[in-house]
């Protein structure tokens, strides 16, 4: 949705106008990005592999990963889960604070469907190989299989920390680097240096 698109691109803009401080570099570039690579982790893992009818429907994701109506997340989901982020920072730090940590969200949120579509519909990319093939071997069509493996999309740190990342991602050289939760950069870098 292209007006969905603006008001998500207009809000992120805004977020650069408030960029004055250090704290505010640090919410945008480090605890933003963090935090969404720890919420995209534990949403994927427990609300779309484990809580019907949201299992359903991603499972409808998974039969089918290269038809394009099912690669993006609802907006819905999108919406409760920057809120979940959104409303602790606004009441701790105040409004200048969320819209910066926001602007940051929706950056991370458009890196990851760009990513994501890219990983299904670009399949030469070189440039998005190594998350292509951390988040192909997730891609089970078992839709009862209890051991899915890869989680995160954007980042492999938590899988590697709650040790549910497969163990081709994990036995690569330089892997330490997938423990940096920052969204795809990580794994991005890993597969360059192998």
């Amino acid at each position: 949705n292209k007006t969905y698109f603006f008001i998500l691109s207009s809000i992120s803009l805004l977020g650069f106008y408030y960029l004055s401080s250090l704290f505010y570099y640090i919410i945008f570039f480090v605890y933003s990005p963090i935090m969404w690579t720890f919420q995209e982790y534990w949403a994927h893992r427990i609300l779309m592999h484990h809580l019907e009818p949201i299992k359903k429907t991603h499972f409808k994701h998974h039969f089918d990963p290269h038809n394009e109506s099912k690669i993006f997340i609802p907006i819905f989901f999108t919406i409760s889960f920057s809120t979940i982020n959104l409303a602790p920072v606004y009441y701790l730090f105040g409004f200048e604070t969320a819209i910066v940590n926001f602007s940051s969200w929706i950056i991370c949120y458009f890196l990851f469907e760009f990513t994501h579509w890219s990983c299904h519909c670009m399949p030469d990319n070189k440039y998005l190989k190594g998350p292509r093939v951390f988040h192909i071997l997730h891609h089970t069509k078992n839709y009862d299989n209890p051991v899915v493996q890869n989680f995160g999309f954007t980042s492999a740190s938590w899988d590697l920390i709650f040790h549910t990342c497969d163990s081709r991602s994990k036995n690569l050289d330089y892997n330490w680097i997938l423990y940096i939760p920052y969204p795809v950069l990580p794994l991005i870098i890993v597969d360059m240096l192998n």
